[in-house]
């Protein structure tokens, strides 16, 4: 009750003659204190004393018009909140409420300075020596940092492998240093944390990672002989001596440089041996051979030796025929990008058809005297693209490019120009004295050597023409009165291998489809029941670890007539090789027929050293074999032999059925007249022979056939060879790209 009305209640009371009533007691002195400011820390703590709290309910506190506490029994205190957003004036107030609800308020200023917090993180930095190892060594780790305020100190971890993390001691000059060794082998990584007075924390990471392999072993080379006087070859032996748990996967041998040219061959097993080229007096001097191994963590070994070589008086070898052409080096020709030639090509240079001689109606595009150079890059273009209908006679042009997969798309073809894959034009084209050359080691991985390839053409002749790394194949082709001719051709080092930088000598060395393609020097197509098909005076060489080559001729599904039979006539087939001599080889020198081909003649060729077979009917009826000479020793030049297996090495002449639904008619098909001298080497059996096979499908006649009598040697069909050249020479016969 308030005071006022006491005083009436007495009066009222007095009046009345009644007892006053009570008079409640005096109201307590209320003091608000607080420290004296300026205030530059929290909390702020706040004092309410009252003289008399017998009466007091509770006393609530206020920073401005906020409550921020109560207090319900003494000691009546509040510790108040402040932080730098109430910097300067602030006014708290106590409110002292009675047990009737009476309120009474006292209040007081005081000034705040308090500063703003640190919220900053220190920057770390850690530098660190090395992030990689591949061999012993020391990681040496350099720890810093700085804050707006000072570093208060600093902590490094390292986690491996998914481990907790480590605790590392720092130096006092803030380095941290460990030896790596190949037990340090993982990744590491190093954390950096830095921390300030507020506690606030900054970090940084580093990541390391040790790979460090086993150490490497040696390798020895040896070579036998150690010294050369005459020609011969160097037989060579590599020793691996490699650390525990490490292998060899295969070590490859060089002559000279570790060059695709000089690469010699690939041993995947102990013994590691090869045998170099031949030795002539062309390599005196001194003949460095390498050896590098490759182990098994993908780690190259290597060693070489030097063999001295001081051969002379040898022949020296002939003299280049001033009638050929001598192909100028791939890295020294000027290209020309390709050539499409239309009708409008040929009008454009005036060209018309010859008025008379044997090429009379033909329209003659001449390289000139130096010849033109033409190169496509592109697989699946051509660099000459033959696309006129008209009777077309191409001269002194060289061509190159990769292999194509369409229909008439090569290095020189008759794909159309510009229209999809499978089209090309009715041609009819002799191409004389120009060349197809393989691009080699310029090929893309990948790719493969583009020869001559016409499709679904009149007409197809290829004379005296070379042929390097490349062929000739013409596919359902030759109507309407055309025919194929492909005469005097020197065909050399027939490569169906697809580049492959990976590889020792540049091309794959996988099997077959992956590693090379099934490719022919000359190959027929389905051109069946056509006269005048000649394939005559072709000189085919084909070298161990530079070629590729399955069948050097095969007429698939082809023949002639039974007046004009297909005449494989008077050609010399040297070499057939799978990509490592070594391997199984299913090539050969010539194959008719192969699955239903019929009037076709193998007759007076020259076929050796072509590892499976040397000429063969397939598949076949009205086909004969005739006087051709078919010899090899089966053993590469190296003296290993060309089938390590020994078992698929096949007869030297064979006739056989190998398709379905086709019946070889004995009586049509004649083998006379042969001498073969085919050498099947196995283990143990150096001289074992297989000249012969063909007594099911073909009748020998009408002479009989011969067994060579001696020991095949390497000398006896050189000289075979000879007096072929001997008889071409004779005849006056030419081969190859003429100088006109």
């Amino acid at each position: 009750m308030s005071r006022l009305a006491q005083l009436l209640a007495r009066i009222a009371a007095a009046r009345a003659g009644l007892p006053s009533p009570p008079v409640d007691p005096p109201r307590p002195t209320i003091l608000f204190t607080g420290p004296a400011g300026p205030i530059n820390a929290s909390p702020y703590l706040l004092t309410v004393t009252l003289s008399d709290s017998s009466n007091v309910a509770r006393v609530d506190f206020f920073k401005g018009t906020l409550q921020i506490g109560q207090a319900l029994s003494a000691p009546y205190t509040c510790p108040a909140p402040l932080t730098y957003l109430d910097n300067g004036e602030v006014r708290f107030r106590a409110v002292v409420i009675d047990l009737d609800g009476q309120p009474r308020e006292v209040s007081f200023r005081i000034d705040v300075a308090i500063g703003e917090p640190d919220t900053t993180s220190p920057v770390p930095v850690l530098h660190v020596s090395a992030t990689n190892f591949t061999a012993d060594g020391t990681l040496t780790l350099t720890c810093a940092a700085s804050d707006n305020t000072g570093v208060t100190s600093l902590v490094l971890t390292r986690t491996s492998g998914g481990q907790a993390p480590l605790p590392l001691t720092i130096a006092p000059d803030g380095t941290f240093s460990e030896t790596i060794t190949r037990a340090s082998n993982g990744t590491h990584v190093y954390t950096l944390t830095a921390f300030d007075a507020a506690g606030n924390p900054g970090s940084t990471s580093v990541t390391v990672t040790v790979a460090i392999p086993q150490p490497a072993g040696t390798l020895g080379l040896s070579a036998f002989p150690l010294s050369l006087t005459s020609p011969g070859t160097v037989a060579l032996g590599a020793v691996p001596s490699l650390p525990s748990g490490v292998t060899i996967r295969y070590i490859d041998f060089y002559q000279g440089t570790e060059t695709p040219e000089n690469y010699i061959r690939r041993e995947g097993a102990a013994p590691y041996e090869a045998t170099s080229n031949l030795l002539s007096a062309a390599n005196s001097g001194t003949v460095k051979f390498i050896a590098v191994a490759t182990d098994s963590l993908g780690r190259q070994l290597r060693s070489e030796i030097n063999v001295a070589v001081n051969i002379t008086g040898e022949t020296p070898p002939p003299a280049p025929n001033p009638a050929l052409y001598v192909e100028p080096d791939y890295s020294s020709i000027t290209w020309e990008p390709p050539l499409v030639i239309t009708d409008a090509y040929l009008n454009s240079l005036g060209i018309t058809p010859l008025a008379s001689g044997p090429d009379a109606g033909r329209y003659h595009l001449d390289g000139g005297p130096g010849g033109r150079f033409i190169r496509n890059t592109v697989k699946g273009d051509c660099a000459i693209w033959v696309n006129t209908t008209r009777p077309l006679l191409l001269t002194r042009f060289t061509a190159s490019g990769p292999a194509g997969s369409g229909t008439g798309r090569a290095a020189i073809g008759n794909g159309k120009y510009g229209a999809p894959l499978g089209n090309s034009v009715a041609v009819d084209v002799i191409i004389r004295d120009s060349s197809v050359i393989t691009p080699g080691l310029e090929l893309l991985d990948g790719q493969r050597a583009g020869g001559i390839l016409f499709g679904y053409a009149k007409n197809v002749i290829v004379e005296n023409c070379n042929l390097n790394g490349t062929s000739i194949l013409a596919a359902q082709s030759c109507w309407g009165g055309g025919t194929f001719r492909a005469e005097r051709n020197r065909f050399r080092n027939i490569d169906g291998r697809y580049r492959d930088r990976s590889s020792p000598n540049g091309f794959s060395l996988a099997g077959a489809n992956t590693g090379w393609a099934l490719v022919q020097a000359v190959q027929l197509d389905k051109v069946r029941g056509v006269p005048g098909i000649s394939i005559k005076d072709n000189w085919i060489t084909n070298e161990p670890g530079l070629s590729r080559v399955e069948d050097n001729i095969n007429t698939y599904k082809s023949g002639g007539t039974a007046d004009s039979p297909l005449m494989i006539d008077r050609n010399i087939i040297d070499g057939a090789y799978d990509t490592v001599p070594s391997n199984i080889h299913s090539g050969s020198a010539v194959v008719m027929g192969d699955e239903g081909g019929e009037h076709t003649t193998a007759q007076r060729n020259t076929a050796v050293r072509t590892s499976n077979t040397g000429i063969s009917m397939s598949s076949m009826n009205h086909g004969k074999i005739l006087d051709n000479r078919i010899g090899q020793t089966g053993f590469a030049p190296d003296g290993s032999r060309v089938d390590q297996n020994g078992q698929n090495i096949d007869v030297g002449i064979y006739a056989r059925n190998y398709a379905s639904n086709f019946v070889m008619d004995k009586a049509t098909n004649l083998v006379g007249g042969n001498l073969a001298a085919w050498g099947a080497p196995l283990s143990g059996q150096p001289n074992r022979r297989l000249d012969f096979g063909f007594s099911s499908n073909a009748t020998e006649g009408p002479t009989p056939n011969t067994s060579y009598a001696g020991v095949v040697t390497e000398a006896l069909l050189d000289g075979w060879i000879a007096d072929h050249l001997a008889l071409w020479a004779a005849e006056g016969v030419v081969v190859g790209r003429r100088v006109s």
